[in-house]
């Protein structure tokens, strides 16, 4: 049997916070290593006096699934990737999901 020294190796580190308004989330957030936040609220300006961090204002889910293929692509030293918040992103894709369900249907109404 070879024996074989543990290497380091990238760990990442996928989480998901919940919690009600004001109890934390985007601040804490904030403190992880060289953020990127997608802002789906438009919520995010008084953030920059306190954090330093990356921003892109969207909540259109296409822009959004851009945006991450670009950084899977090339990460340009981004280490945390926040969407904030996600109910308002995950409200427009049902929402467009059911206005295609009922323009299948004929239910355009």
């Amino acid at each position: 049997m070879e024996l074989k020294l543990a290497e380091p190796t990238d760990v990442r580190l996928k989480l998901f916070l919940y919690g009600s308004a004001g109890s934390g989330k985007t601040v804490t957030s904030l403190q992880f290593p060289n953020p990127l936040m997608i802002d789906t609220e438009s919520g995010s300006d008084h953030y920059s006096k306190y954090f330093r961090f990356y921003r892109e204002k969207t909540s259109d889910p296409d822009e959004v699934k851009n945006i991450i293929d670009k950084l899977l692509e090339d990460p340009s030293g981004i280490k945390t990737l926040i969407i904030d918040s996600f109910s308002a992103l995950y409200d427009v894709i049902v929402s467009r999901q059911e206005s295609r369900m009922r323009v299948k249907s004929g239910d355009a109404n």
